[in-house]
């Protein structure tokens, strides 16, 4: 059949190899911008976090005491007194004690740190104080 039907396979297979590169290229530039990001966002990270101010005293140790002034408490870099007044709260919830020294400031104190007898007379104690202010 001679200009009659012409079979498009060949054309397509010609159309095909031609797109190989243009496949290669395309994956690449998609593969070097993903590389790119996740490679730059923790730069980006870092750079800031440098930037904010540290807290010394915020994140560490805390040495807690019962005096009858209030709650002090003590790190390497600092000393406050928490008047019995100020404290909200004292929960015991999933392995913690929180001690809320107002409306948005806790201690997240650890039990298991302690004996178990030692932390229960310790809250008890601060219950105890934390309430004759309230009274």
């Amino acid at each position: 059949m001679e200009g009659g039907y012409r079979d498009g396979h060949a054309e397509d297979d010609h159309l095909r190899a031609d797109a190989i590169p243009y496949l290669i290229f395309f994956t690449s530039v998609i593969f070097l911008g993903f590389l790119g990001i996740l490679t730059t966002f923790p730069l980006a990270l870092g750079l800031a976090n440098s930037s904010i101010p540290k807290y010394r005293g915020l994140i560490g140790r805390h040495h807690l005491e019962i005096t009858e002034q209030g709650l002090v408490e003590r790190t390497d870099y600092n000393e406050t007194l928490h008047r019995w007044p100020s404290i909200g709260r004292i929960v015991t919830l999933w392995g913690y004690v929180y001690i809320y020294v107002s409306d948005s400031n806790l201690h997240q104190v650890p039990r298991r740190y302690f004996q178990p007898s030692e932390i229960d007379s310790f809250v008890a104690e601060l219950r105890r104080r934390a309430e004759q202010t309230d009274a």
